[in-house]
Formats: structure tokens, sequence, C-alpha cells
């Protein structure tokens, strides 16, 4: 089937084929490579790859250590680094390989939690539909996008605590990140809902007039006990030619009071959300946004600073 493109020539996004994102088809993957008596390095590096798809970091880093134990190169050295959560060598291997990550757990306290759901129980009226940025404005396209934000005059008091806390972070996961120093940093923030329905096709969060996003970040929360299924966030691995690719990826389950952070042109998706009711409180809720250095243009050709290179360009990117 020929490939679906815009009227610049570009990429339309799509789904990712569920038989790569199926946790049924990855659990009988992985089943079957634990059974096989005699593993070779790259029964030991596709075991791993598959636990990390299934969002099992644990076991993608035991077998990654396998792999490392049998042919200890740059590229299993990463994997061991980036599934472990230590800061990855400061000079990535060549092929594919995961994208580094900060995850971090407890980030919300009680005080602040009950404020986010403060926000959320305001209802859907004091949300709007989630654009995206295409053709130099933002557009409605709930194919790629299909989710809520809160309006802005919403987010003002979570700003007043919310960035502070952000920005002591910061000097640690750019560290981790290998994004380096930033100069002049401004912290973009949105609440987000996802509802029945909601999704987040594949993409960046650089391009167009946000070349100089360094850190994307998504923090989650939702009403106690979780109702929605689904949601989890995946984050595409970089492939050898500098770009990325839609076949290996790491995913993250959106977990409650649990924060990612990402480099901005890293590309992503937010997988389909199921919530048992229309209740508004059932949803995937987020506090997310993204680290920009105004020391650096908005449309600065070629790779962001850090140590790797930027996603091949695409059509939309988030708000």
């Amino acid at each position: 089937m020929a490939e679906e493109r815009d009227e610049e020539g570009l990429p339309v996004p799509r789904a990712t084929p569920r038989a790569i994102i199926s946790l049924a088809l990855l659990d009988q993957a992985a089943a079957a490579l634990e059974r096989k008596p005699a593993k070779t390095p790259q029964d030991w590096r596709n075991l791993g790859d598959i636990h990390r798809r299934r969002g099992d970091f644990p076991s993608a880093l035991a077998a990654y250590r396998r792999l490392q134990a049998l042919k200890g190169d740059a590229t299993a050295n990463w994997l061991v680094a980036v599934a472990g959560g230590d800061n990855p060598p400061k000079t990535a291997p060549n092929g594919t390989r995961p994208v580094p990550f900060v995850r971090l757990t407890n980030f919300f306290t009680p005080t602040q939690r009950e404020r986010l759901l403060a926000l959320s129980r305001q209802g859907p009226d004091a949300f709007r539909p989630a654009p995206i940025y295409l053709f130099g404005q933002h557009q409605l396209n709930p194919q790629v996008r299909n989710g809520l934000i809160l309006r802005r005059r919403g987010t003002q008091e979570l700003r007043r605590w919310f960035v502070p806390k952000l920005r002591r972070l910061l000097p640690r996961i750019a560290t981790h990140l290998q994004i380096g120093e930033i100069g002049r940093r401004f912290i973009e923030m949105q609440l987000t809902a996802y509802l029945t329905g909601g999704v987040f096709r594949p993409h960046s969060d650089t391009g167009s007039n946000a070349r100089n996003r360094l850190i994307s970040y998504t923090c989650y929360f939702h009403d106690e006990p979780r109702r929605f299924q689904g949601g989890e966030l995946l984050l595409y691995d970089a492939a050898g030619d500098g770009g990325s690719t839609r076949r290996s990826f790491s995913r993250f389950d959106p977990v409650g009071n649990s924060a990612l952070f990402f480099a901005s042109h890293c590309f992503h998706e937010v997988l389909g959300v199921t919530c048992p009711s229309d209740g508004f409180l059932d949803g995937r809720f987020t506090v997310n946004g993204w680290v920009r250095d105004r020391a650096l243009p908005e449309l600065a050709p070629g790779p962001p600073p850090g140590g790797l290179a930027p996603a091949p360009k695409r059509r939309q990117r988030s708000e």
C-alpha cells in the first residue's frame, strides 16, 4: 500500500501496527525466546528489546546484561545504561538504539496531587481541544491528536508551584539526556486530559517554530483507583541514520504520580485510551510540556545540542 502523504510530500502520521505493540504478541515472543536453551548474543539483544517494548525494564536490563557479558561492546554498554536508568556513554553506538530517558516516581506531594485533581474536577468546560501545529498555525485534527488541555487561565496557579519544582530538577535531567547546559530556560506547561478515544499519533515536539525545545516532560496523575486503560507512551528508538525507527521503542505505563523526561526531538506517541464511563475523572491526566532554550533561535537548522541526532522532519508537532 502506498504511503499517504500531505501537500508538502511528508508522511502522514499513522497508528503503529498492532503486531508491533500488542502486549499479548510480545508476551508470546518473550516466552518463546526464554524457552530457547542456548541463546546467542543476538537472542539476548532481541529478548531485551521485546521486554522493553512490553514496558518491563527490569527484565530488559537482565537480558542486556547477559548480552554485555557475552559481547561487551559499545552497543551492549549503551543498552545496559539506558535500561538501567544510568547516564549513557557520551558517544552513542551505531545502529538502532533506545534513546535516553529519566523516569521519576513519587513526583508530586499529596498536597500537589490534590491541587491537580481540584483543577481536573472543574470538568470538561474548563478544557479545550488540544491542537497540533501545522503549516504555521494551530489546527484541530483528532485523527492525529485527540485530547483536551486546560484553558490558560486555569494554569496560572499551577505554574507558581510547578515551574520552580521542575527548575530544581533540570540540571540533573539535562546531564542524563546529554543536553548540556541550557542557557535561557523557559518552561512551557499544560494540563492535559485523555478520555475514551484519546490518542496522539507519532510525532516529535520540535520543528517549525520550536527548534529550541530541548526537553519534553510528562507528569502523570489520575483519580484513585485508576479506571482508564491504555494511554501508554511509546518512545521510539534512534536509527543509525540519525532518524528514528517505528519498529522498536520503549513503552511507559502512565503510572500515577510518576514523571518521564526525554529529548524533545525524539519521536513518541500516546496509545489509545479507554474509560469505563463518561465520568471526566475516569481519564488519563498529565502535566506536560517542554523546556526551551531561548538563547537558541527557534528556527535554527541542524541538530540540537547534545549527543543524539534529530529525528526526520515531520508534518506536525504538539502545541
